[in-house]
Order: C-alpha cells, then sequence, then structure tokens
C-alpha cells in the first residue's frame, strides 16, 4: 500500500483511529458554509412568516388569500425541511470533530452521476471537499457518523481482492469521463485510427440537423413576430429603422450559430479525426449570470459540463480525439496507468 493525500504523521494518527489536529482544523474551517446557508434559509423563513401573516393580519381571507398563504405555506415547509437537513449534517460533523474518531475501510472510489463516490462493502461515503481522486481501490479513513472522508491509502495491484486494479482503473476513468461529456465509448476504436464511427457521426449529423432547423425556426419566428410589432404601428418614421437594426443582429447571431453547425457537419462528412496526447488542465469562466467550464490542452479548449469538469483527474496525461475545423471533443482516456492519488493535491470540486 502507498500513502498518497497527507503527510506521514497524519496517517500515522488516521490508523491510529484518531483526527490530527491538522484535519480537525481544516473539517472546522470548511464548515462556514452550512452556516451560511442556515442563515440564508432563516432569513427567507422569516420573509414567508412576515408575508403569511400579513396576508392573514389585513386580508379579508377569500379563496385568493388562502392561495397565496398555501402556496407560501408549502414553500415554508420545504426551506424548513432542507433547513433541518443542512442542520443534521452540520451536527454529525460537528459531533465527528469533537469526538475525534476515524474509521478505515477498503473499497473502491467510482463515478456516481456527477461526481466521484468513495464506497466500501457496506457503506457508501463522502469524499472531503477538494480531495482529488482516480478512480481505483483504497483504504479510506473516514469519520462514523458523517461518513466524510478526510484520508486515504492506495490499495496496489498486489493485494489479493484488487488483482488487476491498475487496468480496471485506467477503465473506470475512461468510463467516468466518456459518461460525464457524454461522449460514445464504442467509436474510441475507430477514433484510434484517425477516422469517425459511423453510428457516431449520422447521430452526431442528425443532432447537428436538427439544431439547424430549430436555429432557423426561432429565427424566423422572432423576426415574424418582431416585425408584425413594429408594422403594426408604421405611420412612426422610427419603426423602420428599429426593425432594420433588430433584423440585422437577428440575421447576425443566427448566421453565426448557422456557421457554427455547419462548421461541425462538414468535419463530421469528412470523418476525419485528430489526436493530440499531454497533461490538461481544467479552466472555470466566471460570468455575471453563466459559468463555463473547458479542458485546456495547450492551444486546445474544449467546452465540457459541469460533470465533465468534475470527472477529470488533473496531474497525469490524456488522450483527446476531435473534429480538426470544430475543435469538437469526440473521446478523452489517459494515456497511461499513473499514481491514482495524483499529486496529493487538494482540488475545488464542482456540486
Amino acid at each position: 500500500m502507498t500513502f498518497s493525500s497527507s503527510t506521514s504523521d497524519t496517517l500515522a494518527s488516521n490508523r491510529m483511529g484518531e483526527l490530527a489536529p491538522a484535519q480537525r482544523t481544516k473539517i472546522f474551517a470548511s464548515l462556514w458554509r452550512f452556516g451560511l446557508l442556515g442563515a440564508v434559509l432563516l432569513f427567507i423563513m422569516c420573509l414567508l412568516l412576515t408575508a403569511i401573516a400579513g396576508i392573514f393580519i389585513d386580508s379579508e381571507r377569500n379563496a385568493d388569500a388562502w392561495v397565496s398563504m398555501s402556496f407560501m405555506g408549502l414553500l415554508l415547509m420545504g426551506i424548513l425541511v432542507a433547513g433541518l437537513w443542512q442542520g443534521a449534517r452540520l451536527a454529525l460533523r460537528l459531533l465527528d470533530v469533537f469526538t475525534g474518531r476515524v474509521e478505515q475501510g477498503d473499497g473502491r472510489l467510482t463515478w456516481r452521476k456527477s461526481s466521484y463516490m468513495p464506497e466500501t462493502a457496506d457503506r457508501r461515503l463522502k469524499l472531503m471537499d477538494g480531495l482529488s481522486l482516480t478512480p481505483g481501490a483504497y483504504r479510506f479513513y473516514y469519520l462514523p457518523r458523517s461518513g466524510l472522508v478526510i484520508n486515504v491509502e492506495t490499495l496496489g495491484s498486489n493485494a489479493s481482492a484488487f488483482a488487476g486494479a491498475g487496468s480496471r482503473d485506467e477503465e473506470d476513468l475512461t468510463r467516468a469521463l466518456a459518461e460525464a461529456n457524454r461522449l460514445q465509448l464504442e467509436a474510441y476504436p475507430n477514433y484510434r485510427l484517425g477516422q469517425m464511427d459511423e453510428a457516431d457521426k449520422q447521430r452526431r449529423i442528425s443532432r447537428a440537423a436538427l439544431g439547424m432547423g430549430i436555429t432557423l425556426i426561432v429565427a424566423t419566428a422572432l423576426g415574424l413576430f418582431f416585425s408584425f410589432i413594429f408594422l403594426s404601428d408604421a405611420e412612426a418614421g422610427e419603426t423602420w429603422i428599429i426593425l432594420l437594426i433588430f433584423g440585422g443582429f437577428d440575421v447576425l447571431f443566427s448566421g453565426l450559430i448557422l456557421w457554427s453547425i455547419w462548421r461541425t457537419i462538414s468535419d463530421l462528412r469528412e470523418g476525419k479525426v485528430l489526436t493530440r496526447e499531454g497533461p490538461i488542465q481544467r479552466v472555470v469562466q466566471r460570468g455575471n449570470k453563466s459559468v463555463s467550464y473547458y479542458y485546456q490542452m495547450g492551444d486546445l479548449r474544449f467546452n465540457v459540463l459541469t460533470a465533465g469538469y468534475n470527472a477529470l483527474v488533473e496531474g497525469r496525461a490524456y488522450r483527446v480525439y476531435y473534429l480538426p475545423r470544430s475543435k469538437t471533443l469526440l473521446g478523452i482516456e489517459p494515456t497511461a496507468h499513473e499514481h491514482p492519488g495524483g499529486d496529493g493535491g487538494w482540488s475545488p470540486t464542482i456540486e
């Protein structure tokens, strides 16, 4: 077994069933989120209670008033349940920290829907925020009540219960990346030959054609709608100017979307697949109202979903398959087996 995520002193404490002081401090520092969420929920509950009381006192208690109070009461109950759930989680973690006891169990880290989940034979656990691990076999050190994994040891392939773990870990990571990014694993053999899989090609072409059709329908509908609105007031001289400006923007944005889709269709019809190997970094770009996630590989950047961002384990090399013009990501897989714990660093996970 090889230690992969913390100092030897911390690991020694965990092996003895004790929580190390540094871990206690780190867990305490992470609990502020529970307090912040609790304060927000309490504030919303106070607003709802005030609104319900105001309607009950000031209204004539007619049907509309009862409907409003019932709706806000349902919201209040939902928020109360969420608050109790968060409060229970906070209480369990605090009790674990004050008790200071650590349990251990052998199991695997597997991909579940949108994040990696540590599991033993009889329990599903939760990774401490930021603990970045590759799917594989581990000895988990966790807090008994909350099930929070605070430390791990990797279990080598020489362990009888986990024979062949190296190749299985690579397969698990490849499968997790494909599922998180909605990629087709069965098409990878053709990608490795530099060509599209025929079934995958037809599926992608159909999806792109549907996107073009929806774009045209929406753009045409918007154009007709605003033309009707503006032309109904045709006596105003500025109406035609506004209509031309709006029509220009409508055509411009629709044209950009259609051009992007057409480039993808051209790539797919040609059927050529490019390959590149190397390390990949996860990139987050936050706007005023949106967050975008990317894989960055040199000058290549692929837009991915939140699950795809969470599935990538940094600190190792990957092979990516993509279309040459549109730079559409077709596949991604690790190039060689490396230490399952990566560099043992702590990196944030998006939930």
